[in-house]
C-alpha cells in the first residue's frame, strides 16, 4: 500500500529538479538549496518504501535491528529538515531576476548568461536521462513486486547520474566564478559546494543508515561553507 505513494512522490520530485534548474541561472545559494530538498525527498521515499517493505513481512514480527535502523532514519530525516532550514535562514533572502539584472556589471551579465546555458544543458541531459529510464522499465516483469523494484532501482540510478551532473554543473560554475570575481569567500564557498554535491552523490553508493549520515554531512558541510561566506562578507564590507 505504501508503495503507491511512490507515485506522487515522484511528481514532486520532479517539481523539485524543475525549481532547481530554474534557480541556477539566478542563486547559486537557492540552486544547491533544491539539491539538498530533492535528495531530503528521494530520503523521504525510499523510507516509505522501507516502511512498505517491513508491513509486507510475512512474519509478523519486527526485529529489534529493524526498529534500529528505522528509528536511526527517521532522527537523520529531522536532522537533515533542520540543517537545511537553516542553510536557507543562513543564505537570507534573495533578490528578484530584475533587481539582479540592474545591479549586474557587464562581466556578471556574461555570468548568468552562461548560467543559462548550463541551466538548458541540464534540462537536455534531464530529458534525455528521463526517456531513457523510461526505455529501462519496458524490460521489468508484469508482477508488482518486480515492477516496484524495477521502479526503484531505476529511479536510484536516475538520481544518481542526475547528481553526477550536477558535478560537472558545480566545477563549470566554479570555473567562471575564477573570471567573475578573485574574491576569495566566493571562491571557497563555490569549491564547498561542489564538495557538499559530490558527497550527496556519493549517498547513492551506501545502504542503510549510512545513506542518511552520508546525505546530513553533505548539507552540514554546504550549511558551513555558506555560513563562512557570509562571515567574511560582513568582514569585509
Amino acid at each position: 500500500m505504501l508503495s503507491a505513494i511512490n507515485t506522487p512522490f515522484s511528481i514532486i520530485l520532479l517539481y523539485e529538479i524543475y525549481l532547481l534548474i530554474y534557480y541556477l541561472p539566478t542563486s547559486i545559494t537557492s540552486y544547491l538549496g533544491h539539491q539538498y530538498e530533492v535528495i531530503a525527498l528521494i530520503f523521504i521515499r525510499k523510507l516509505f518504501d522501507d516502511l512498505s517493505a517491513l508491513l509486507g513481512n510475512n512474519s509478523n514480527e519486527i526485529g529489534y535491528s529493524e526498529l534500529q535502523v528505522l528509528s536511526v532514519s527517521f532522527a537523520g530525516l529531522i536532522i537533515l529538515l533542520l540543517l537545511i532550514f537553516l542553510f536557507y535562514f543562513i543564505k537570507g533572502k534573495n533578490r528578484t531576476r530584475k533587481e539582479e539584472l540592474e545591479l549586474c556589471t557587464r562581466k556578471e551579465q556574461i555570468f548568468v548568461l552562461s548560467k543559462k546555458i548550463m541551466a538548458f544543458g541540464l534540462i537536455v541531459f534531464f530529458i534525455l536521462l528521463f526517456i531513457h529510464s523510461i526505455i529501462r522499465l519496458k524490460d521489468i516483469d508484469i508482477s508488482v513486486n518486480s515492477f516496484v523494484y524495477g521502479i526503484n532501482y531505476t529511479s536510484k540510478i536516475f538520481f544518481s547520474n542526475f547528481f553526477a551532473m550536477l558535478i560537472i554543473t558545480d566545477v563549470l560554475l566554479l570555473i567562471f566564478t575564477f573570471n567573475l570575481t578573485d574574491r576569495f569567500s566566493k571562491i571557497i564557498r563555490n569549491s564547498g559546494f561542489i564538495i557538499s554535491t559530490i558527497l550527496l552523490k556519493m549517498s547513492f553508493m551506501t545502504e542503510g543508515v549510512y545513506t542518511i549520515v552520508t546525505i546530513n554531512i553533505a548539507v552540514a558541510f554546504g550549511v558551513a561553507m555558506l555560513a563562512i561566506h557570509q562571515l567574511y562578507q560582513r568582514k569585509l564590507k
